[in-house]
């Protein structure tokens, strides 16, 4: 008889109540939906990730395009400089030669004339 009530204990301790089905089951739909909504937004970053990946490509690849044009115009720039020292230059000194062998020579109604020497 003993043996019997601690089989009738061990079964009761054992049973599942239809409310413990229950509670199970609706546990497991809401992970189910948790799953599902966590998937879809896992899918959405992804995409989002990739858009930005080719957005970032594509803009190094502009980056790489505008520093090597941006070369070509500092290395015109630097040469046009060194064009226009040189023009300075040359006509600074053509005009000191130039002011060296012309003398001006004033007479009495205040007329200036230009001298050659």
């Amino acid at each position: 008889m003993e043996q019997e009530k601690e089989k009738n204990e061990e079964t009761a301790e054992n049973k599942l109540t239809w409310r413990d089905v229950i509670v199970f089951l609706e546990a497991q739909r809401t992970d189910a939906f948790d799953y599902q909504r966590l998937e879809d937004e896992n899918r959405t970053l992804k995409r989002d990730m990739e858009q930005l990946q080719q957005t970032v490509t594509k803009l190094q690849l502009e980056k790489e395009s505008l520093q090597k044009e941006l070369a070509v115009i500092q290395k015109d720039y630097k040469m046009l400089i060194g064009i226009m020292e040189r023009a300075r230059k040359m006509v600074i000194l053509e005009e000191d030669e130039h002011a060296r062998k012309v003398k001006f020579q004033m007479e009495k109604n205040i007329v200036l004339e230009k001298v050659e020497k």
